[in-house]
């Protein structure tokens, strides 16, 4: 069940207070504004619960271990996890109908295009990926999404975190797409961001401003995993997206991540490390006014591959300026119905 804190054009005050969120699988103890979705230290969904500060933390009770030289089983390697090993006192049967329907809180990007095909907005926790080939517009569409949501809401703050840009880029970008003077005043004491590629470091320096929404500009190219070597570069790509996604859930962070497009239509870098995605995955792609040469595009579709808050039916579409992306009705040439 969607809950939709945040009213349309209104401006929200003041935040929810940070809540003390205890797992009843690890027993780790996180504080964030919003309910995370799955614990970031042993990756249970829904294992999370709100505590009171003063009360005392759950005890764990260590299983005993197996006696490997009777038995065919191989022993524990040093590398293994520890939580694997581990027996705790509150893990019951539950029946489902004891447990209530996770409520999601919606935060409107501001583009009524974007939130229709995202069935309501960003999810906070959630990991949302823009994917599409060279200059159909990702830079730009992540830009407004992150200048709306800074200046619509008072207590926002963004990270960005790029491989190839700095922090100048986005300022001369954002003047180019029409926003004033004094707006980017306004909205660059709430962003901030660093060039590191070491996914780890980049997180690090994120908890320091302790952000609403972090933007990853671009995957997979530019962000690395230090726990990969040469030898596995085929595990690049899903480990980095699995940081990603165990950061935005703990902390109660969006995430947008920037993902480039081959020419055969394919992600980049594969598309087993978009199914780890804890949110949607949207592609962009422009769209042709004629069929045959010359072909001439001012639209650009959006459209959910993938989302797990919501449908995957709508598909939005963008008038393509000089002053960025605007929010359209489906054109009329596409409503057209063909010859006999």
């Amino acid at each position: 069940m969607k809950k939709n804190t945040i009213p349309r054009n209104k401006t929200r005050k003041e935040r929810i207070e940070p809540c003390l969120y205890e797992c009843s699988t690890c027993c780790v103890r996180i504080e964030c504004r919003a309910h995370p979705l799955s614990c970031a230290r042993c990756y249970t969904s829904g294992s999370l619960r709100v505590v009171d500060p003063r009360e005392p933390k759950l005890k764990l009770v260590l299983a005993k271990q197996p006696d490997t030289s009777k038995t065919p089983l191989a022993p524990v390697g040093e590398d293994d996890d520890d939580i694997d090993a581990l027996v705790f006192e509150d893990r019951e049967l539950t029946m489902l109908s004891d447990v209530e329907p996770d409520e999601f809180e919606v935060v409107p990007s501001n583009m009524w295009s974007l939130d229709r095909t995202l069935d309501g907005g960003l999810v906070i926790g959630g990991v949302f990926i823009f994917a599409g080939e060279k200059g159909v517009g990702k830079t730009t569409i992540s830009t407004q999404i992150v200048m709306r949501h800074v200046l619509e809401y008072k207590d926002a703050r963004v990270f960005l975190a790029s491989g190839e840009e700095g922090l100048g880029r986005f300022k001369q970008r954002a003047l180019r797409l029409g926003y004033t003077q004094k707006q980017l005043d306004q909205a660059s004491k709430r962003i901030g961001g660093c060039r590191l590629k070491n996914i780890e470091s980049v997180h690090a320096e994120a908890q320091k401003l302790k952000p609403t929404m972090i933007v990853y500009d671009s995957m997979p190219k530019k962000f690395l995993h230090p726990a990969v070597t040469a030898r596995k570069t085929e595990m690049h790509a899903p480990m980095v997206m699995e940081e990603m996604v165990d950061f935005c859930s703990a902390f109660g962070v969006i995430g947008i991540v920037v993902a480039r497009m081959t020419q055969d239509g394919h992600i980049a870098g594969g598309e087993d490390w978009i199914y780890d995605v804890d949110g949607a995955v949207l592609r962009l792609n422009r769209v042709f006014t004629r069929t045959k040469p010359p072909r001439k595009t001012r639209y650009v579709s959006v459209k959910c591959d993938k989302n797990r808050f919501g449908s995957e039916e709508y598909e939005g579409y963008f008038l393509k300026t000089e002053r960025g992306l605007l929010c359209r009705n489906r054109p009329k040439f596409l409503r057209r119905k063909p010859k006999a």
